[in-house]
Formats: C-alpha cells, structure tokens, sequence
C-alpha cells in the first residue's frame, strides 16, 4: 500500500520558500544554496548537487502554485478578528452595490462615484458590506487609486480576505503600519521592496531610506533605480546624502533618477552648485526699460557633467540642453536675487520666449505658488492655475471659460485643480447652458463629462441637471451618463445622513 502524500504546506510558507529560492537563482547557487523546502515537501525532493536541487526545487514549487492558489475570499489563517466599524446604512449598501454590478454612469464617472462613496463612507466612520469586498478588492487591484479609501473601509475582515489573495497585498501595506524585517530584506523581490519602501516613506522614511541603503552596494542597477525613486515620497533634505552618492553610481539610470530628484531639492549641495552656474548666465542691461538676459553656458568641466550637463537624450542644441538643466535645478530665488526686485518684476524684465518657458517648468515642478501668481499676473500660462489658492483661480478663469469655444474647453478645465470653485463652476455651467444651440452644447458636455464630474461645485450641479432634463431626447440620451451622476452624488450623500 502506497505511503499518502503529504499535504500541501501553506500559502505563507510557500512564498517564502518561493523568495528565497529567487534569491538563490539570482546571487548563484556558488554563493547561496538553494533553501530546505518546508517540512511537508522535503520527502518529495531528493538529495542532488546545488544545481540540480535548485532546479528541482523551482519546479516543485511551481506545481504546488499551481495546484493550490490561493484562492480570494478564502482566509490565509484563522477566523477574521472583529469589524472596527459599523457597516454602512442599507441605502448606502444598495447604491455601492449599483455601482459595482449594474453602473449607470459609464465606466469613467462610475469611478469617480465610487471614489465618493468610499470618501463619504471613510468620513462617516462606516465600513463596506462583507459581500461586497471581494469586488471592491478585486476593482482597487486594478485602480491603484481607490485602494487607500478601500483599505479603510475594508476593515478587519478586508484584510483578512487579502490576506487569501496575493494580488491584494497593498491591502495590508495600505490599512496597518509597515514592518519589514531587515534580516529578510535582500531575500525581498525588488517589486515587493518597493512597494514596502512606498508604504514606509509614508511612515518612518528615514527606516526606508536605511533599508535602501542596506542593500545598496549589491543591488543590480535596474534594481537600485526603481528602489531610489520611491524616496519622491517624503523626499526631503536627509535624502541628499544617498542622492550624492547615487550621482557616481556606474548605472545612467541611477543617475538619471538622482538627478530628478535632486531638481525637486533646489537647497541641496547640487541646487547651490546649480545656483552658483546659473547667477553666471545672468545680467540686466538698460535704465528705463530694464531687462534680464540670459546666456548659454559653455562645454561643462567633469563635476558640471556628474551634475546633470551631458549631452541631450534626444539630440539638439547642447547648450541649450545646459541651460534648461541650470534653470530646472537651481532656485527660483536666483532670480529675484539678479534682477533686485520680485517676481512678478523679474518675469516682466525677461524678453526670451524660451527663458520664460524653462521658467515656468520649474515654478511647476517647484509649486510655487508666489512666481505662479506672478507670472499669470502678465502672462496666460494655464499650467500654473492649479498652483494658485481657489480663490485667486476663478477672476483669471471665468472670463476665459464665457469666451471660449466649446471646443477650447477640455484643454482650459484640464489645468484647474478639482473640485473647482464655486465661481469657476457656475461660469463652465452658465457657459454649457446659455448657449442656443443644445445640439453642440449636449455634445460638448459629454466630451467633459469626467471633468464635469470631478470638478463642479455642488452648489451649481442642480443648475446643470435643470438644463439637461430640459433638452430634446437625443440630446439628453446623450448627456445620460452626466445626468445620472449628477443625481447619484447627492444621492450617496445623503444615504450616510
């Protein structure tokens, strides 16, 4: 009679092995041997060189992935602990359950409902129906957005189903704080690395940042790349050691992503060195009529390359590669410090088209609020609006929005920060619902139908849905979606009073 098969070990037990044998594969079985298999599957294995025992071991854990995922909805151990929150009202449940399985709105406008339920739900302390996690779950896996709010709401029997399902993994990264081992931390694939480093910047980044570096000198490239960029997080002055360093990394990509960084730190030791090359290209000439010109800077010494002045990726002008790299870098104070007066003074003494332009990519990549103001002040630059306080957007916008085509709307809404104003909002609805002809205006406004969503007040949806139900049939039909999100949102809103 056959001796029985051993049950298969569990899903937590698996994985690890299945990490350390990645780890093994990788580094080479000369420096790491391949891992003992967990207690239940050693018999299935026998005894061979390195090699072999890695190869024969990769494929065993393969078929024991195939044979028993995990499967959503079922639980990784034990029962789930107690709820935190009370589920949300049966009205609530019944919209969330709407918007899941049956959406009126369209696929787009259906997310940003959902987003508000999950927003309101979060707000009122509720949590999400049981039933309904699997698909919530399942839908915050593909829209990396909603999965804080899903998190939430999810509670503990939410993490207790992701606990199931390693696709839902952000689940627990997202609801409960981060714990990385640091004696497990090389054994990490680099996308579980990441994801953990994303979550502790959030946290404790200075932890985060010593785990990157732990591993630093071991790391592949392509591996220290990825690991660096999630410093963007959190990126403040203490990164600018391992950012230095990183600018004498072998790796062009490693490079590459220091130095992008680095942009978005104008006090660090490379945005002074930036500071120093720019006030050299700078001088202002005349009396009456002051201006500040601008030169191209000359071939770079070897620190000017490390700091970013190689030759342009995309071929064109080097010096002019350099001198949008200078800008980019160095302080905006620069400047005001040259032209000895304020911003909204020093932008006026620029004549160079090209000068402003570089400029106003760095006040956006900076977000400064104070040159944007400046700047939009003397100049249309619709990309800075969504730097500015609400209160200073609607007086530059709203004659903008009463004059222009409708065609010219999207490009115009697409700057502005959401939700919009009150006063923005009532000039993109009087602009909608004042013009004659509803044959254009009803397929204008299904063109900005997500930006309708996103962006109006709710004191001036009612105005919008009025003038919808006041359109001929095909018209309306065509407006469907908008007509009913507008309805849904006070709708969920109320449904949690």
């Amino acid at each position: 009679m056959s001796s029985p098969s051993p049950s298969l070990p569990s899903a937590p037990s698996t994985s690890s092995w299945w990490a350390e044998l990645r780890a093994a594969a990788l580094v080479g079985t000369a420096r790491r041997p391949a891992p003992a298999p967990p207690d239940r599957l050693g018999s299935l294995l026998a005894t061979a060189d390195r090699e072999t025992a890695l190869l024969d071991a990769a494929a065993l854990v393969a078929a024991v992935r195939r044979c028993a995922p995990p499967r959503p909805g079922d639980a990784a151990s034990g029962p789930a602990g107690p709820d935190h929150r009370p589920v949300a009202p049966d009205r609530a449940v019944q919209l969330v359950d709407l918007l899941l399985h049956q959406p009126p709105a369209g696929p787009r406008l259906t997310t940003v409902l959902l987003t508000h339920w999950l927003r309101t739900a979060d707000e009122r302390g509720a949590r999400a129906p049981h039933h309904l996690l699997p698909d919530l779950l399942a839908l915050a896996t593909r829209d990396a957005s909603l999965r804080p709010l899903v998190a939430r709401v999810g509670d503990a029997r939410g993490r207790w189903l992701a606990a199931a399902n390693p696709a839902w993994a952000w689940m627990d990264a997202d609801a409960a704080p981060v714990d990385v081992d640091p004696a497990r931390w090389g054994l990490m694939t680099t996308d579980e690395r990441e994801l953990a480093l994303l979550a502790l910047r959030a946290s404790d980044p200075e932890t985060a940042r010593e785990l990157l570096e732990s591993t630093w000198s071991t790391d592949p490239a392509a591996a220290r790349a990825t690991l660096l960029a999630t410093l963007r997080r959190g990126l403040g002055p203490d990164d600018v050691a391992l950012l230095e360093r990183a600018l004498d990394d072998r790796s062009a990509k490693v490079r590459e992503t220091a130095l992008g960084l680095l942009d978005r730190l104008p006090t660090s030791a490379r945005g002074d060195r930036m500071a120093a090359r720019l006030r050299g290209l700078l001088s202002t000439s005349g009396r009456v009529r002051r201006t500040l010109q601008v030169e191209l800077p000359l071939e770079p010494d070897p620190a000017g390359v490390r700091d970013g002045l190689g030759a342009p990726r995309a071929g064109g002008s080097q010096r002019d590669h350099w001198l949008a790299t200078i800008i980019r870098a160095a302080p905006l104070d620069v400047w005001t410090e040259v032209s000895g007066t304020d911003p909204a003074g020093t932008w006026r003494m620029l004549r160079d088209d090209r000068v402003r332009s570089l400029l106003v990519d760095t006040v956006v990549l900076r977000r400064d609020a104070r040159w944007a103001a400046a700047v939009l002040a003397d100049t249309w630059a619709p990309r800075l609006l969504a730097l500015l306080p609400p209160g200073e957007v609607a007086p530059l916008v709203a004659p903008r929005v009463a004059r222009a085509q409708l065609h010219e709307l999207p490009a115009l809404l697409g700057h502005l920060a959401t939700p919009w104003d009150p006063a923005t909002s009532r000039a993109v609805s009087r602009r909608l619902t004042g013009d004659p002809d509803h044959e254009r205006t009803s397929l204008a406004a299904a063109s900005l139908a997500e930006q309708l969503a996103r962006g109006l007040h709710p004191d001036v949806r009612g105005e919008l849905r009025a003038w919808g139900e006041r359109l001929a049939p095909e018209q309306r039909r065509r407006i469907a979606p908008v007509l009913s999100y507008l309805t849904l949102v006070p709708d969920i809103t109320e449904a949690f009073s």
